[in-house]
């Protein structure tokens, strides 16, 4: 049976639409502002996004479900769902309206989310190197 190849370009439109569609529900289902939810989702897509793709990366060359898991949770998904085109129209905005705020949003966002991505790239890395072991042992085990 042939292998069932997945389009690309689909994976990341699939993805991306449920990534945003993710993110609306959201912002309009907690008690947070807009610009709350923003802020939140960024930082935690940040952290999820580094740890995806040290997870993946971890696990081997990137062919058939990394590479799929790459594009559809990576690009579609972590695009849709984090949004820093708001982030700069929100920045814009907070910039005429309130400098302080302006500075804190701004900063703590991109600072936040480098701080947290290095993290999930970390803890990715650690959770390959732990699945690649299993799998090892697995196998060895197999064997018998």
């Amino acid at each position: 049976m042939k292998s069932q190849k997945f389009p690309p370009g689909l994976l990341v439109f699939l993805g991306g639409g449920l990534g945003a569609s993710i993110r609306w529900l959201l912002t309009l289902g907690l008690p947070f502002t807009v610009i709350q939810m923003t802020w939140a989702i960024n930082v935690l897509g940040a952290f999820c996004l580094g740890f995806l793709l040290a997870f993946l990366t971890g696990l081997g060359a990137e062919q058939g479900g990394r590479k799929i898991a790459r594009l559809f949770l990576g690009t579609g998904f972590m695009g849709g769902f984090t949004t820093y085109s708001a982030l700069s129209v929100q920045s814009v905005g907070l910039l005429s309206e309130n400098p302080q705020i302006f500075w804190f949003y701004s900063g703590t966002t991109l600072l936040l989310g480098l701080l947290v991505c290095l993290l999930g790239t970390r803890l990715g890395s650690a959770a390959a190197r732990r699945r690649g072991v299993s799998l090892a042992i697995k196998k060895v085990g197999e064997g018998l």
